[in-house]
This record gives structure tokens, sequence and C-alpha cells, in this order.
């Protein structure tokens, strides 16, 4: 029986897709942080939440952006990270009903599509990154 092993070539094609997510989530949660921290005010009216929670949310997005960066810039993603990353996005898609259906935010019907659209987005992003882990690991 022969074994096979990879090279640094293989290994960077076979974590492309994990890469990319995990850039794509990184890129995609600066975005919401900026949003939130610099227009707070026009999307606390629109979502009917304090503009002061919204920047509070928006700077806590911090660390896992600077994490998700690092991670990325690593030459080899760790995957026990990834799947770190992975849970936390699943914990997110999976709270967020929970949060819409309790009634615990006085949300606006606009601020829920928001939670809704955003939500749908870091569902599309744990895909590929559970798609992409899978690959990595396989190699």
């Amino acid at each position: 029986m022969q074994t096979e092993l990879s090279t640094p070539t293989q290994v960077q094609e076979n974590d492309r897709l994990l890469r990319r997510a995990l850039q794509a989530n990184a890129i995609f949660s600066t975005i919401c942080a900026a949003l939130l921290v610099l227009a707070a005010r026009p999307l606390g009216e629109w979502m009917g939440l304090p503009p002061t929670a919204l920047r509070v949310l928006g700077l806590g997005f911090i660390p896992f952006i600077v994490f998700l960066f690092y991670m990325t810039r690593q030459t080899a993603i760790n995957p026990a990270y990834a799947r770190f990353i992975l849970i936390l996005d699943a914990a997110w898609v999976v709270l967020t009903p929970v949060l819409l259906l309790s009634g615990w935010l006085p949300l606006t019907a606009t601020g829920k599509w928001i939670i809704v659209l955003t939500t749908d987005i870091v569902a599309v992003l744990a895909v590929l990154e559970y798609v992409g882990l899978r690959r990595y690991q396989a190699s």
C-alpha cells in the first residue's frame, strides 16, 4: 500500500474554499460592525433598537473579526479554530429564530427583516465553512 503525501501546493488548493469562506465571513462581519457603529442612529430607528446597543454590538464584533483575519493569514488553517467559527455561525443561525419569536427585543418589521437577511448570509457562510472544512480535513 502506497501512501501519498500532500505537497504544499495541494494543501493550499485543499484549503482554498475554507480560507475564502472565512475571509468572506471576516469581510461581512467587518461591514456589519462598521454599519452598527457608524450608522447606529438610523439603524436604531429602522430596527426599533437603541443606538447605543447597536454600537456595543458592533464593537463586540471586533475580536471575532480580528480572529478571522488572523486565521486566514496563517500558512495552514487550524481545523479546531475553523470548527469554532463554524459553531459560532451555526449558533447564530439556530438562535436567531428563537430571538425573533420570543419578542425579547422591540424590533420593527424592518428590524426583523434586517436580522433575517443577515442570518441568511451567515447560514450561507456556515455551509461554505462546513464544506471547506470537510475538504480540508479529507486532504
